[in-house]
């Protein structure tokens, strides 16, 4: 079996599932759609673990010390990079954001 990779979440990150889940469940009146969102996240996210460049690399449009991926769950988008054995989780976002004015 090849290397298993470590996960690690950015503050930012973090902020932004714990913002999305609020939203849902407290917004929307929806906490199992929240309870599924998260787990589709962390689904998704542990495969990152062991596949971490199975996703695309995300084109920022200027060259940076590593690579931005994307991997897209459900209507959301995780950024992340790969650094020395450990998949980094910069943000996560809904899709239809534009995020030309992020800085990953």
């Amino acid at each position: 079996m090849g290397k298993e990779y470590l996960i690690e979440y950015l503050p930012a990150a973090r902020k932004d599932l714990l913002g999305t889940v609020s939203y849902i469940r407290n917004v929307l009146k929806a906490p199992i759609a929240a309870k599924n969102f998260m787990y589709k996240i962390g689904k998704a996210v542990e495969r990152l673990g062991r596949f971490p460049y199975a996703c695309r690399v995300y084109d920022v449009g200027q060259p940076l010390e590593y690579e931005v991926r994307l991997l897209p769950v459900g209507n959301y988008n995780v950024f992340y990079v790969v650094e020395s054995g450990i998949v980094v989780i910069h943000c996560v976002i809904y899709g239809a954001r534009d995020v030309t004015l992020l800085e990953i």
